[in-house]
């Protein structure tokens, strides 16, 4: 039993790395898992093949969108060129794919990967390199501001001292299941590598609602939280709701409005942001 299990992490987490140094590295570290642990993992790879019938329409988009002769599409384009000579894998996360999915400009780029910090350094030697205020690495790419990160950097991983911070568990660890997907820049085998969790029911559906709630910058999420609602009009499920009930009455009601006119540049008052969120809420 634990030598079938072993047998098929190692051979997912080849797939994903691309390179036999990078499995035995995540491979050392299966003595620190269960074998409940590791199962589950096994099960979320093998089921979660919702993004393959959708695969073929992202394509479509990120395609299109390179075509556009404008600094996001050199942005994208110059990133697959990245993982093509440099050899290696990067994956987008976050807005970028739901503004993409659901027709809308993104505004910047987030990408992750499994990758060392000094390969990274390497691969994007040609790009000003610095780091945002949450420990990522932060890119100016042909014009657009492109947040990068170690995945076991990104928050959730980082926190909980997690033993196998592998990408296609990511979009289990993210706040909105708007974000709960990734996709790979370039698949060097003719097809990109993706994960997501609640992301095409939430589009599906028109709901926002959260994924994890385990974060340390709650006034942030709740600006994030009344932005994306008066962006989309769309409903929010019962988990944030709930959220939203637990937090704001002990937040930082300053912050949140600083965290979102800093954020977006839209000019709104503190009294409607906050009374806004509360009425969201009920």
């Amino acid at each position: 039993m634990y030598l079938r299990i072993i047998v098929k992490f190692y051979t997912i987490c080849a797939e994903i790395s691309q390179t036999l140094k990078d499995a035995e590295i995540f491979f050392s570290m299966t003595n620190k898992c269960s074998i409940d642990y590791l199962e589950t993992i096994m099960e979320k790879v093998y089921d979660d093949e919702k993004l393959s019938p959708r695969a073929e329409r992202f394509n479509s988009l990120i395609e299109k969108r390179k075509n556009l002769d404008d600094p996001l599409g050199r942005c994208l384009t110059c990133m697959e060129e990245i993982c093509q000579s440099q050899q290696v894998q990067l994956f987008y996360f976050g807005g970028l794919l739901r503004d993409l999915w659901l027709g809308f400009e993104p505004r910047d780029v987030d990408i992750v990967s499994h990758h060392s910090m000094d390969a990274l350094n390497d691969a994007f030697s040609g790009h000003p390199l610095s780091y945002n205020r949450f420990g990522g690495m932060k890119l100016f790419i042909e014009g657009i501001n492109v947040d990068l990160w170690k995945v076991e950097d990104t928050h959730y991983f980082k926190e909980n001292d997690f033993p196998l911070p592998c990408i296609h568990l990511l979009p289990n660890t993210v706040f909105f299941n708007l974000e709960s997907i990734v996709y790979e820049v370039h698949g060097g085998d003719g097809y990109r590598l993706g994960w997501e969790n609640g992301f095409f029911e939430g589009c599906e559906n028109k709901t926002i609602d959260s994924i994890s709630q385990v974060n340390p910058f709650p006034e942030l999420q709740l600006a994030r939280t009344y932005h994306l609602h008066e962006k989309l009009n769309w409903n929010l499920g019962e988990n944030l709701k709930k959220y939203i009930q637990s937090t704001l009455p002990g937040c930082d009601k300053e912050k949140i409005h600083r965290e979102y006119v800093s954020r977006y540049g839209t000019i709104l008052s503190l009294n409607r942001i906050v009374s806004g969120l509360d009425e969201l809420s009920n």
